[in-house]
């Protein structure tokens, strides 16, 4: 019904600014259906200032509102 993939991620303490030994990292894996990760990557493409939240919106077929929610999720968990 639904087509699963993954998303990994590998995260390390958001005030580090060199390198990190592996201990300092880990890694973690999301299973999300297409449309969720379609919706991850228009996000991250919003947070990284590449598109405007009304292209965003009109994309994914949601309100602006909608969007500025979604923004504010990636960000607070990060990437």
């Amino acid at each position: 019904m639904f087509d699963i993939c993954c998303y990994s991620a590998i995260l390390s303490p958001p005030s580090y600014s060199g390198k990190m030994s592996p201990m300092n990292t880990r890694e973690e894996t999301y299973h999300m259906t297409e449309k969720e990760m379609a919706r991850l990557k228009v996000a991250e493409r919003l947070v990284e200032g590449e598109i405007r939240v009304k292209d965003a919106a009109e994309v994914l077929r949601l309100s602006t509102r909608q969007v500025l929610r979604i923004k504010k999720g990636v960000i607070k968990i990060g990437k």
